[in-house]
């Protein structure tokens, strides 16, 4: 499992610099070094039936042309639904986001995300996996997906999760089932137009 992952990984980082190398495109306003992006959105993950659907918040900056950091917030996490955890159990993570393809309507992009788990509720978590001897796990995240500029300072995104979970203290990897994401993003200061 560890070596698959890794080998996901080297493939994804090869990818992304073939693209920052190769792709020399008109970068749309939304995607311009200097511009924040707020973005709501919802998810559904696959085979999943004990919750259906997860709310997402996401907190964006263009520290270059096409490059997003982010801070991502998701309620809800696939990885506990076999608990009956999953609807108190939170992610938080950070994020870079590297847009492939810049058009003016239609853009790819691929993001990657690190970040870990919590309940702001109760700790559900004591005993599973999620927490042993007081660990927390670390999450990791790629998600390649399309965004749809709707307005300059709006867009439209879709996009699948492939996430996999890291126990710290027991090293043991897990991997969740695919998630499909459906946001709006609001572009808000942006300081320069072409």
């Amino acid at each position: 499992m560890r070596i698959q992952f890794l080998k996901l990984g080297a493939a994804t980082i090869c990818w992304l610099l073939f693209a920052h190398l190769t792709v020399k495109a008109q970068v749309p306003l939304s995607q311009q070094k200097g511009t924040w992006s707020l973005g709501v959105g919802i998810s559904q993950y696959t085979g999943v039936s004990e919750l259906q659907y997860s709310p997402n918040l996401r907190l964006g900056y263009n520290v270059r042309d096409r490059w997003t950091l982010g801070l991502n917030y998701r309620g809800g996490d696939p990885f506990a639904f076999t608990d009956d955890i999953g609807l108190s159990v939170r992610t938080v993570e950070l994020s870079i986001r590297r847009y492939i393809i810049s058009g003016a309507r239609l853009s790819l992009f691929m993001e990657l995300g690190i970040g870990t788990q919590y309940s702001p509720f109760r700790d559900p978590l004591e005993g599973t996996f999620f927490v042993q001897e007081r660990g927390r796990p670390l999450t990791g995240r790629m998600t390649p997906g399309i965004q749809a500029q709707l307005l300059p300072w709006l867009s439209l995104e879709g996009s699948m999760d492939f996430r996999t979970l890291y126990n710290l203290n027991t090293g043991e990897i897990r991997s969740a089932t695919p998630g499909i994401n459906v946001g709006l993003n609001i572009h808000l200061n942006k300081r320069r137009k072409r």
